[in-house]
């Protein structure tokens, strides 16, 4: 995963790709590292999908406009449009079921 520090980066990104994950974390989160290998893990099925990583440490004006107040995040932008959020309680198949659903509407288009 890409590693995004600033938001005109994240702009960029949004614009580049029709799905783009962010995955937003803490260096101290415990529940952020163990979620973080089985997230890279369900993404080797979803190719259409650009994934990065954001540390809230990093860049905390960042933070607070992408208001991440809690960690970890999990950000998805459908064209540019942030239409999935998930925060603290990530599930991994509510990820996978919500990615089939939009990939499927954005095949029909």
């Amino acid at each position: 995963m890409e590693v995004v520090t600033e938001l005109d980066t994240l702009g960029q990104l949004r614009t580049l790709h029709q799905i783009l994950l962010l995955y937003v974390s803490g260096p101290d989160c415990n529940v952020c590292k163990a979620v973080r290998p089985k997230l890279v893990e369900l993404l080797r099925d979803y190719p259409q999908v650009y994934a990065c990583t954001f540390d809230v440490s990093s860049n905390q004006s960042m933070a607070a406009e992408l208001e991440a107040y809690s960690i970890p995040l999990l950000l998805v932008f459908i064209e540019g449009r942030e239409s999935i959020r998930m925060a603290r309680h990530i599930s991994l198949g509510k990820l996978a079921a919500d990615l089939d659903r939009y990939i499927g509407l954005l095949a029909d288009a």
